[in-house]
């Protein structure tokens, strides 16, 4: 059994790890540029001379200096960049982020050749190596430390999340030995992960699991969202430097910035935590007079419909509703922007018995998707309770309309297709998309879960901590805008969105609060 101790260890060297796989890839090119140099040898510089020096996308340069201030490294004052005291020791480090990045492919596919026995992963071997000789040089202090677990979570992240997507993880997770799962590996591979496994100590001598390997393990969906986004970093030079369009430009309707089933994945994972903590807004809501309850449920970002099963079976089983679903039948609807979720959910639900309706859909149109509803379904999108998880911060930015917003208060870095957004204009944006959806649930409300950023200063005191980190790289990179949660519910409050307070949750319930439970009406 791991102590309490143990667990906070290696749960603060997860985080590490995670911020590691979201900022390999913007500190490589930082390093290749010669923009760590530049910045290394700056009394002080602005987001121009950045651009001055090398020509960038600024939005996205400037969620890479976000970034950098998250890790402590550096300082903003009135838009001017100061390197810390930790920062100078950091970036005389850069270049020891660039040799991994050449096997970005390798570790963005890593899901589809772990267990292929035609493919040998030996860069498994290769960056283990890179690994050993930074840490035989370099773990003299808590900076080079910080880094060195960076390294280690661009390699250990890919791997767990294929062991557990694969159809082989309940079997590696019950097994005794690493030695017991070796058939369903070619032998390089096998032993690619032992040395590894052992370097790492998550196995003994005689290939025995140990505590701390079991750990990681268990957790290997923690890791899913984080690596679902290595595509975006392996497009990390056009990001920063180069013309975006066509990595916005989809393939046979998938997305390329993200691997969108793996994202589902890891989320999914993540969330069922959060879903267990609206039992009592859902069985309150349903408990009502059956003429004042809600038609159904309609869950834009569907996913792969784990909300929307969990959401069915409280109201099936513990509320007054579902002793009467026979006479009042619950509709089931989904909405998703993204093909293979809609193809995801529509399965899940299907398997777990429940009559659903799965329709394209966009959060920042709520009158297409009412008009969707009404034309083929005779619904209209108010007669339904409306939820969604996580995916206010996904719309598509719009260039807001009007001006409302003076002084900003969020504290995130935002862009748009490598376009700089102020603080303001993307509070504006916000505002009118909460206006949007003001007319559709006025009558049974709107529930909310909601993922949110930290002031870039708490999350450098909470290093190990949080993995906010790598929510504001992978957000920042992707185009999605997480705002803190004080912003998010005075900007909603200005919408006319007003959340009942006994079931307001957020968590953890400190200054590190970055997630939220909101019922609007």
């Amino acid at each position: 059994m791991l102590s309490k101790t143990d667990k906070s260890k290696y749960r603060s060297l997860l985080f590490r790890h995670l911020d590691g796989i979201s900022l390999l890839g913007p500190i490589s090119q930082l390093d290749k540029t010669g923009l760590a140099n530049f910045i290394n040898e700056s009394e002080s510089f602005t987001l121009g001379d950045i651009n001055s020096f090398k020509e960038c996308n600024l939005g996205y340069m400037n969620v890479t200096l976000h970034l950098l201030i998250c890790q402590g490294w550096l300082k903003k004052i009135n838009n001017i960049y100061i390197k810390t005291e930790n920062g100078k020791i950091a970036f005389q480090n850069f270049g020891s982020y660039t040799p991994i990045y050449p096997y970005m492919n390798k570790l963005v596919n890593c899901h589809k050749t772990l267990f292929d026995n035609k493919e040998s992963n030996n860069y498994i071997k290769e960056i283990l190596l890179i690994i050993k000789n930074y840490s035989e040089k370099n773990r003299k202090n808590d900076i080079n430390n910080q880094i060195y677990h960076h390294l280690i979570g661009t390699l250990v992240g890919p791997i767990l999340v294929s062991i557990g997507m694969s159809e082989h993880y309940k079997f590696i997770l019950n097994a005794n030995k690493l030695s017991q799962t070796k058939q369903i590996f070619n032998n390089d591979t096998y032993n690619y992960l032992i040395e590894l496994f052992k370097y790492l100590r998550w196995i003994n001598n005689d290939e025995s699991f140990t505590n701390k390997g079991l750990f990681y393990i268990k957790r290997a969906s923690a890791y899913g969202v984080t690596t679902s986004y290595l595509p975006i970093y392996s497009f990390i030079e056009t990001v920063l430097f180069d013309n975006v369009k066509e990595i916005w430009r989809k393939i046979d309707g998938k997305e390329q910035h993200v691997n969108r089933v793996m994202n589902v994945w890891g989320s999914g994972g993540a969330h069922t935590t959060y879903f267990k903590r609206i039992h009592d807004i859902i069985i309150d809501i349903f408990n009502q007079p059956l003429e004042n309850q809600p038609k159904g449920i309609a869950d834009m970002g569907c996913g792969d419909g784990t909300l929307l099963i969990h959401l069915h079976d409280i109201i099936k089983n513990k509320t007054f509703r579902g002793k009467y679903l026979d006479k009042y039948p619950l509709l089931i609807i989904g909405a998703d922007f993204n093909i293979e979720a809609q193809q995801t959910s529509l399965k899940n639900l299907n398997n777990a018995g429940i009559d659903c309706i799965i329709l394209n859909g966009d959060i920042s149109d709520p009158s297409d998707f009412n008009r969707t509803l009404n034309s083929k379904y005779n619904l209209n999108l108010d007669d339904l309770l409306n939820v969604r998880s996580f995916l206010d911060h996904n719309r598509v930015y719009k260039e807001p309309r009007g001006n409302d917003i003076k002084k900003s208060i969020s504290t995130g870095a935002y862009s748009y297709r490598g376009k700089l957004i102020s603080n303001i204009e993307l509070e504006q944006n916000l505002l009118e998309h909460l206006k949007s959806w003001k007319p559709y649930i006025d009558k049974h409300g709107l529930l909310i879960l909601e993922l949110h950023c930290l002031n870039p200063y708490i999350i450098t005191k909470n290093i190990g901590i949080t993995a906010s980190t790598a929510y504001e790289s992978t957000h920042g990179y992707s185009d999605q805008y997480i705002v803190n949660l004080e912003c998010f519910l005075k900007l909603a409050n200005k919408a006319g969105l007003k959340p009942i307070r006994k079931y307001q949750l957020k968590f953890p319930d400190n200054e590190l609060s970055n997630i939220s439970i909101n019922l609007f009406k």
